[in-house]
Formats: structure tokens, C-alpha cells, sequence
């Protein structure tokens, strides 16, 4: 069978029900609770996702240090893989492998989907990794939605107040 990977949206929660609803049209289906928060009517001793040491919603921060034979000093930076949504890729991206590896599943029917904060990290899954044949996301990754664009016609103009 085909395999979905869902990803929720920011302050949701990975959900029992959307699992069982794809898992009842013949898919295979995997939600990753990747906010951490217990799922609803969570009893203490029901699956959740274990992000283990790393918490992928903390800001994180590093100090590099920068020294030559004058000075050395060092200076706050952020490599591209100091931050949650690169933390998020590669969770989803294992959540894809543990899908793979299930004996009921077709490795070259993966899909992955979500929604606002979810569909921001599908468009992240999506494009890094080979295996998903098709993904479907709403809200996030769309962006730039206070400028007008062209092939939007029916796009009402809109007043900002306040810095964008």
C-alpha cells in the first residue's frame, strides 16, 4: 500500500483520527508529533514522538570562534543546520523511512502532506528527499501573501498597518 506521512500545524497536535482516516481508504500512515505536545486525551503511558535530546521548537544558538595571531574573539552565528526546521526536515524525513521499511508498504508510493506550519515543513520534506512521489500542502510555504501578484487577479487590495 501507499504511504502518507501528515505533518500538523504549528500549536496542533499529531492526530490519532486523521491517521485512522487515510489508514481506512488503504494507506499506510504516520503523524509525527513534532510540537512535542501530548496528543489530546493523552493518557501517560501512549505513544509520542521522542525527540530525545534535541527539542526542535528551542531557538538554538551557537558561538563560533574566530581567532588569528592578533586577536581572538568570538562571534555569535547560525549555520543553516543550527536551526528547528532543519531538525524538523531530517524527523520527517526519518518518519518517510520508518514508512518505507513497513512490510505493507510500497517504498515508491511515498506521500507526505500538512498544513499551515505542516505545510511549510511538506514544501521542506518534499523537495530534500527523492522518495516522495507526490506532497500536498495548504497555508505554508506559499508566503508573500500581502503583495499582489500578477496571476491573482481576484485578489482584493489590502492595507498593512505596521511594519511588515
Amino acid at each position: 500500500m501507499p504511504g502518507l506521512l501528515y505533518l500538523h500545524g504549528g500549536g496542533q497536535r499529531a492526530y490519532q483520527n486523521e491517521v485512522k482516516f487515510y489508514v481506512g481508504r488503504g494507506y499506510a500512515c504516520l503523524s509525527i508529533n513534532w510540537g512535542g505536545r501530548e496528543m489530546d486525551n493523552a493518557r501517560p503511558d501512549d505513544p509520542n514522538t521522542d525527540w530525545g535530546p534535541s527539542i526542535p521548537r528551542r531557538k538554538m544558538f551557537r558561538i563560533t570562534r574566530i581567532s588569528n595571531r592578533e586577536n581572538s574573539t568570538s562571534i555569535p552565528a547560525s549555520p543553516p543546520r543550527n536551526n528547528n526546521w532543519y531538525l524538523l526536515t531530517l524527523g520527517s524525513r526519518r518518519g518517510l523511512t520508518f514508512l518505507e521499511r513497513e512490510p505493507e508498504v510500497d517504498p515508491d508510493r511515498l506521500g507526505v502532506y500538512g498544513h499551515s506550519m505542516g505545510g511549510n515543513l511538506t514544501m521542506y520534506v518534499a523537495g530534500t528527499d527523492r522518495r516522495v512521489k507526490v506532497a500536498a500542502l495548504s497555508v505554508g510555504g506559499q508566503g508573500f501573501r500581502t503583495m499582489p501578484l500578477a496571476l491573482l487577479s481576484q485578489q482584493r487590495s489590502r492595507h498593512i498597518n505596521g511594519d511588515l
